[in-house]
C-alpha cells in the first residue's frame, strides 16, 4: 500500500485487516504495518477526540492522519520520523513532539487551526518549509537548542505567536538560520540559558610570611620609685624624694 492511498476519503471511519495478513494489521480501526511499527492511516471521520499512538510505532507516514477530528494526540518517544501532511488539518489543540523525532516532513502540521501551544523535540535540527504554516491560533512555541535551521514559511500565517521559549543561549539563538520575516522573530523571545563563563583558577594567596616576625614584648612602664634620702643639716632634717615630684620635709 502506497502512502496517501486513503487521502480525501472523507467518509472513512473504520479500517479492518484480515488477521491472516502478513504485512498489515488494524487496531481500534486504525491501519498499521505488521507489528505496528508504521502508522499508515487513521480514518478521517473516526469519532474519537483523543489518539494515543502505540509505543511500537517508529514512523508516521505521509498523510496518515490528514484532516482527522481528534483534538488530543500523544506521540510516543519511539517515533523518529513524521511524514509530509501527516497531521495536516487536524483539530490538535496542543502538541508535544518527543525527543526521539529527528525528521518532520513539510506541511506535517499545517492548517491545525486549533493549535495554541507547540513544544519541539531536542533532537530536531531543521524545521522544514510550512511544517506549522497556517496554525493561526498558535501563541506559544518552545524550541530546543538542537534547532539550527528554520526554513522559509515554516511558520507562515502564524501571526498570533506571542512567546518563543528557546532552551539555549543567546549566541545559539542568533546562529539559527531563519528568514528575517519569520513570525517567530516578531514574538517575545525568552532565552532560557545563560552564556557559559570562562572558568578561571582561583588565585592562591600565600599567607606564610617570608621572614619570621620579631616577637615584640609588651612594653611595661616601671612604676615611679620614690627614694627617700635623709640629709642632716645641723638641727634640720631634710627629706628629698626622687621621682615625678619632690617633697621636702624639714624637722627643726
Amino acid at each position: 500500500i502506497g502512502t496517501s492511498v486513503f487521502s480525501n476519503c472523507h467518509r472513512l471511519s473504520k479500517i479492518t485487516v484480515d488477521e491472516n495478513n502478513k504485512y498489515y494489521e488494524s487496531s481500534d480501526n486504525v491501519l498499521y504495518s505488521k507489528g505496528k511499527t508504521v502508522l499508515i492511516k487513521y480514518p478521517e471521520t473516526k469519532e474519537d477526540t483523543e489518539f494515543i499512538i502505540p509505543n511500537t510505532v517508529k514512523e508516521i507516514v505521509a498523510a496518515a492522519c490528514y484532516l482527522c477530528d481528534f483534538k488530543n494526540i500523544t506521540i510516543p518517544d519511539s517515533v523518529t520520523k513524521i511524514g509530509k501532511f501527516a497531521f495536516s488539518g487536524t483539530n490538535i489543540e496542543s502538541l508535544i513532539i518527543p525527543n526521539s523525532v529527528v525528521e518532520i516532513g513539510s506541511n506535517a502540521f499545517d492548517y491545525c487551526w486549533d493549535m495554541k501551544e507547540l513544544t519541539i523535540s531536542n533532537s530536531l535540527n531543521c524545521i522544514n518549509s510550512r511544517v506549522f504554516a497556517s496554525c493561526e491560533n498558535l501563541t506559544t512555541v518552545k524550541l530546543s537548542n538542537s534547532v539550527t535551521q528554520i526554513e522559509d514559511s515554516a511558520f507562515e500565517e502564524c501571526e498570533d505567536i506571542k512567546d518563543v521559549y528557546f532552551d539555549g543561549t543567546k549566541a545559539q539563538w542568533d546562529s539559527i538560520e531563519i528568514d528575517s520575516d519569520d513570525n517567530l522573530l516578531k514574538a517575545n523571545i525568552h532565552i532560557l540559558q545563560e552564556e557559559p563563563t570562562t572558568e578561571t583558577q582561583p588565585t592562591t594567596i600565600n599567607t606564610t610570611p617570608s621572614t619570621v616576625p620579631t616577637t615584640t614584648q609588651p612594653t611595661t612602664t616601671k612604676p615611679t620609685v620614690k627614694k627617700v634620702v635623709k640629709v642632716s643639716l645641723r638641727k634640720k632634717s631634710v627629706v628629698l624624694v626622687k621621682g615625678r615630684s619632690t617633697t621636702v620635709k624639714a624637722t627643726v
